[in-house]
């Protein structure tokens, strides 16, 4: 299966299918075409840069939802900014669909708010760090891990601050009630500087069915640990009926300030012209006279 590196990714190949229902969250596929879009596009794969781990693979299957913690050894930004470029991808996506995948323009700001970037902004003299989901089936961690000289190993075998290269399938985006995000996961990773294991386990069955038991039956589907209730629609139309209501109150202030501002105008005026009746001296307009 062909990757994508990240330096070298072609953002304007990027495919988007229109969000489906599935299950109670909407979702859209991401696929990797050409920029014409005019051919069947390909599962997203990217292969990341050389990056150290933060936590040993044990600790990281000790979490609920298992994560592989990752940081940069360099002062180098490119891997960080090309998963900026993603998530503003995703939201431009999002935004010229928007009437075509939910029925209505919804404001570019709005949708902004709602996604979760998978970059998080950095501070002065800060490096960036990602946090990268682990698949899991049946409390298994499901993606390959191979040795410096690619053969199969456990995740348990990721020692904390061991240089890996990963691969991630990015896979779509994921619409809940509240927010969206860009689902993407670890489907390989290689351990630099690592040896070959003592003994030499397949991952393979080499028992063919002649020779074995019964074959296996279907594979269980991902379960899914963040259903969500309602609609994203629902949750969208929510969110521009209360931003609606508060432009209507702000020019409803802003003209009773209009109206105010008039009214002390005038009584400024008519004080101002009291004030110079008053200050005439009255012996003067009598020689006058």
């Amino acid at each position: 299966m062909e990757t994508q590196r990240y330096d070298s990714l072609d953002f304007k190949r990027i495919q988007y299918s229109k969000p489906e229902k599935r299950g109670a969250f909407y979702y859209s596929d991401i696929t990797y075409g050409s920029s014409s879009h005019s051919e069947q596009g390909k599962p997203l794969m990217i292969l990341c840069p050389k990056l150290k781990t933060k936590i040993s693979g044990s600790e990281s299957l000790t979490k609920a939802s298992p994560t592989l913690e990752l940081e940069p050894e360099t002062n180098d930004f490119s891997f960080y900014d090309s998963l900026l470029k993603l998530d503003e991808r995703n939201i431009k996506e999002t935004y010229e669909k928007g009437k075509d995948w939910f029925g209505k323009e919804i404001p570019v700001d709005l949708i902004d708010d709602m996604y979760k970037r998978a970059t998080k902004p950095l501070k002065r003299d800060q490096r960036p760090s990602y946090s990268f989901k682990i698949p899991m089936e049946k409390k298994e961690p499901r993606c390959k891990v191979f040795t410096g000289q690619r053969s199969p190993c456990p995740l348990t075998d990721v020692a904390e601050g061991a240089q890996v290269v990963t691969v991630l399938h990015i896979r779509g985006l994921k619409f809940l009630k509240q927010n969206y995000y860009c689902d993407y996961y670890v489907t390989q990773m290689q351990i630099l500087g690592t040896k070959d294991p003592k003994f030499l386990i397949p991952e393979e069955c080499l028992i063919s069915d002649d020779e074995g038991g019964p074959k296996g039956g279907e594979r269980d589907r991902e379960a899914e640990d963040d259903l969500i209730d309602g609609e994203i629609l629902e949750s969208i139309q929510e969110r521009m009926a209360l931003r609606e209501r508060a432009i209507t109150i702000c020019q409803a202030q802003i003209q009773d300030l209009r109206e105010s501002k008039a009214e002390i105008e005038e009584k400024l005026r008519q004080g101002e012209a009291t004030l110079r009746d008053l200050q005439k001296d009255p012996y003067q307009e009598t020689t006058e006279t």
